[in-house]
């Protein structure tokens, strides 16, 4: 079955993840970040809010999804800092980190486990647990997008250390 899974996704699935991979590689290390990029990828939120309503969700994991939102916002808005080496005007000089590469791997495996499940288990896919689990990892990991895009906004603009 994981074979069937695996050959039938189509192959611009597995060119994303590629490129995915390659972005959060390149935040591992010491980079010049345009601050657009940065404040752009709280967009990649919006992913999870097309997942959820495609799951078919009720108010409370929209509710749950929300708190989580909130959570991953305040931890990004704390962390982020750490990684800010220098700002000036629309380039930001940022440390290397994993954290970037743990987010868009998280997005992508939870969008294509939804996929799946949609299409081999759709049950289990309708069900609130499934939901509220989605809504729990979606919602804190689009929230630390936008906490550290807003870390990143709140910055003083600074020589690069």
């Amino acid at each position: 079955m994981i074979g069937q899974i695996i050959t039938q996704t189509p192959i611009w699935v597995w060119a994303l993840l590629a490129g995915l991979v390659w972005l959060g590689a390149k935040a591992l290390g010491k980079r010049e970040v345009s601050s657009i990029v940065i404040y752009l990828m709280p967009l990649l939120g919006l992913l999870s809010v097309r997942a959820l309503v495609a799951l078919g969700v009720g108010p409370l994991v929209w509710g749950i999804f929300a708190l989580a939102w909130l959570v991953g916002l305040w931890v990004g808005r704390r962390v982020e800092p750490r990684w800010i080496l220098g700002k000036s005007g629309a380039r930001v000089w940022k440390a290397g980190e994993g954290l970037t590469m743990a987010q868009v791997l998280v997005l992508f495996s939870l969008n294509y486990i939804r996929s799946v499940m949609l299409a081999v288990a759709p049950g289990v896919a309708a069900g609130f647990a499934f939901g509220a689990g989605f809504a729990v990892l979606a919602g804190v990991t689009a929230g630390l997008f936008a906490g550290r895009s807003l870390a990143v906004y709140l910055h003083p603009e600074g020589p690069v250390a």
